[in-house]
């Protein structure tokens, strides 16, 4: 599982953890928000989840029942293949003006061949839009977060212009989504 969200985006995936059991499928969340805006919104459940929680570390197994958070502003999350696929942090230029890129991180877990879902959360900006058009195109289940009615729209509006075949998802649809879809898939 992979989430990309900004700041707007921030709630709902923090609904998407406190959701979580002890078995949760292996997740990264890309946050294109400050690093002391993330700790705060994630400071409270850090103790309190079943699953492992922690920032993203480069070569760092996605395994079951841990979720790595990914907001460092000097390097890229990429998806490695292998048993078990691994976390890369990688020092790039920013993509399309981000670091970490949402774009890249979801262009990287299509390329593994890996089963994943992926979805992106509110925000502004363009960042996702067209990784999470490349991660349904490998066949990926994807969706987007619709947004209230004032948070941001960039995201939402750029994804829907493409047409894809995803979910459209209010935020407290999305945490009984990303369940559902991960039980299906054994």
């Amino acid at each position: 599982m992979a989430l990309a969200c900004a700041a707007a985006g921030i709630e709902a995936a923090r609904q998407v953890l406190a959701a979580y059991d002890a078995g949760c499928p292996p997740t990264i969340v890309l946050f294109d928000a400050d690093s002391a805006v993330v700790e705060n919104a994630v400071r409270a459940m850090r103790a309190s989840l079943p699953c492992q929680l922690g920032d993203a570390v480069d070569g760092v197994a996605l395994e079951p029942g841990k979720v790595w958070l990914a907001h460092d502003k000097t390097r890229h999350v990429i998806v490695e293949p292998g048993s078990p696929p691994r976390l890369r942090l990688v020092e790039r230029d920013p993509v399309n003006g981000c670091r970490p890129s949402a774009d890249l991180l979801f262009g990287a877990l299509a390329r593994s061949g890996l089963p994943a879902l992926g979805g992106l959360l509110a925000g502004s900006g363009a960042d996702g839009v067209r990784g999470l058009s490349i991660l349904s195109e490998a066949g990926a289940k994807v969706f987007v977060q619709r947004p209230a009615d004032y948070a941001p729209r960039d995201r939402y509006d750029g994804v829907r212009a493409l047409g894809l075949d995803l979910a459209d998802l209010r935020q407290e649809a999305i945490p009984d989504w990303i369940l559902e879809q991960t039980n299906a898939a054994g």
